[in-house]
């Protein structure tokens, strides 16, 4: 099973799409002492403000876990600064289409 996300990012005070951002998914990970959440991949969005990203289970799963990924985000501007984290997506969420709001763009 693999698994894809697709999302629109958008101005949370105009409702403008915003083209050109670097939108990182992440898996949580449960375990006390993780150094590093999983970066599972990334995308830049497209002119109408989509994107799409897509991982396998091997991507995220540690020895002993089990279950869907505890997925957030993170979205930075073409110079890799960070604007915004997003707090953990509650599943089945991750698997439909999503918009994600700044709210500092």
């Amino acid at each position: 099973m693999s698994y894809e996300i697709k999302g629109k990012l958008v101005d949370p005070t105009s409702s403008k799409t915003l083209s050109n951002y670097v939108i990182k998914a992440f898996d949580r990970d449960p375990f006390p002492g993780s150094i590093d959440d999983d970066e599972l991949g990334k995308a830049v969005t497209l002119d109408d403000g989509s994107f799409r990203i897509k991982f396998e289970p091997s991507d995220f799963r540690e020895i002993l876990e089990i279950g869907d990924p505890q997925l957030y985000f993170k979205i930075y501007d073409l110079d890799g600064t960070l604007i915004h984290t997003t707090d953990v997506v509650t599943p089945p969420l991750y698997s439909m289409h999503r918009s994600i709001r700044s709210e500092r763009v």
